[in-house]
């Protein structure tokens, strides 16, 4: 049986009882550019002529038998992207699969938990942009070429190697870098990275001491690294700063001040960290604080109010915090967040204030009973309250005791119900 001679796009999806594709099935084809196999738990191989050398786009997912890739895929010199996930019974890849590629933009592979190696030959892809290695626990090494040096974009997740830094080394192209679940990081290579991601490296205790020299860097996100303890200094030129679940960090990165292109600043779940002497940076123009303890108390002390472009602010999941009738924000602020704060009872006192404010949204706060007597900025374009059942009550249309008080805002929501 073959397929449509003039056919480009073929799916096959929970073909429960196919064990292999016909003897022949795709050979006369040289149409075909999007093929995608996916849940077909009965597939264990492909027939032996291989695929349409047109293809450009190839999908295998959750073929949970599947032993071996199609045959000649060196052959398939169209080939864009490769997506291979859930394959668990796939152990290697055939030899010779990369031979020099010029096409190949983008490989993904993913949850297939008892791949051991991935092919010799990988740094052929001369072509290749993007290369993400996800949940393959059994992953150890690397090839001994190394990746193409020419490489952009690096994802990997959960591989046990310890051969990644020296691969590593090698990649003087790489822009964006993302490691998961690596325990033997230890250092950055490329100095041309503009956005570097970590996430669940339990062993990583502090960042290598190259990060100041990472003159292109832009975006940092670190998040479940439960050993890490400070930072080094950061440089000048990162824009995003992300850093949650870090449960023994205890120090903002070293003159954090100084940071004059920081304009997004997020922080949640590290509540042994500490406020920078020093302050933040002045150009903060989003900043989140959530369930940091060692933050909050001297919260009233952090001189907001020199945050001159700050825009957005968002603070909660607090039990500590029961007022905020001293904090100071800038006028610039045009939303601002309240959340999950179940022990606060009143709201800063310059809050009528804030002249750009456009935004207000309160939520889990059961004690917050009333706004300040100046009540809300006359600019206020939207009120969200929920599960603040003190506040609630006060406020329902035409029968709360404080409803005249909103009669100014165009768009109110009390607990999730749009009232204006």
């Amino acid at each position: 049986m073959g397929l449509p001679s003039m056919l480009r796009r073929l799916e096959m999806r929970e073909c429960k009882n196919l064990k292999s594709l016909p003897e022949g099935m795709m050979q006369n084809n040289t149409s075909l550019k999007y093929l995608a196999i996916r849940k077909c738990h009965s597939l264990k191989s492909f027939p032996r002529g291989g695929l349409p050398t047109s293809l450009e786009y190839l999908h295998i997912y959750d073929c949970s038998s599947l032993e071996s890739l199609p045959e000649g895929m060196q052959n398939n010199t169209s080939l864009k992207e490769l997506t291979i996930g859930k394959c668990h019974s796939l152990t290697s890849f055939p030899s010779g699969i990369w031979l020099p590629n010029t096409t190949l933009k983008s490989l993904w592979i993913r949850d297939c938990k008892n791949l051991e190696s991935l092919p010799e030959g990988l740094h052929n892809l001369t072509s290749l942009d993007n290369l993400y290695i996800n949940d393959c626990p059994l992953l150890i090494t690397f090839p001994s070429e190394g990746f193409p040096t020419k490489l952009k974009y690096l994802d990997i997740n959960c591989c046990n190697t310890e051969s990644l830094l020296e691969v590593l080394r090698n990649l003087t192209s790489l822009d964006n870098l993302a490691i998961g679940g690596c325990p033997a990081l230890i250092s950055f290579p490329a100095k041309a990275l503009t956005s570097i991601s970590i996430y669940s490296c339990k062993n990583l205790k502090f960042l290598p001491n190259c990060m100041h020299s990472l003159t292109s860097l832009q975006y940092l996100f670190i998040a479940e690294c439960p050993s890490l303890l400070s930072f080094q200094e950061l440089p000048n030129n990162i824009t995003k700063l992300n850093i949650q679940n870090c449960k023994n960090l205890k120090a903002m990165p070293y003159r954090m001040h100084n940071l004059a292109s920081l304009q997004h600043l997020i922080i949640r779940s590290c509540p042994s960290l500490s406020f920078p002497e020093e302050g933040l940076p002045t150009n903060l123009a989003h900043l989140v604080i959530q369930d940091c303890e060692n933050l909050e108390q001297p919260l009233f002390e952090w001189g907001m109010q020199r945050l001159t472009s700050l825009a957005c602010f968002d603070i909660g999941t607090s039990s500590r915090i029961e007022s905020f009738s001293k904090l100071l924000l800038p006028i610039t602020v045009t939303k601002f967040t309240i959340e999950n704060m179940p022990n606060l009872k009143s709201l800063p006192n310059g809050l009528h204030n804030l002249t750009s404010l456009e935004e207000l949204k309160i939520f889990k706060c059961p004690n917050l009973a009333s706004f300040s007597k100046e009540g809300l900025p006359t600019m206020l374009c939207c009120l969200r309250i929920a599960d603040c059942p003190l506040l609630s009550q006060r406020f329902q249309k035409g029968k709360g005791i404080d409803w005249p008080k909103l009669a100014h805002i165009p768009r109110i929501e009390i607990d999730r119900e749009l009232v204006i």
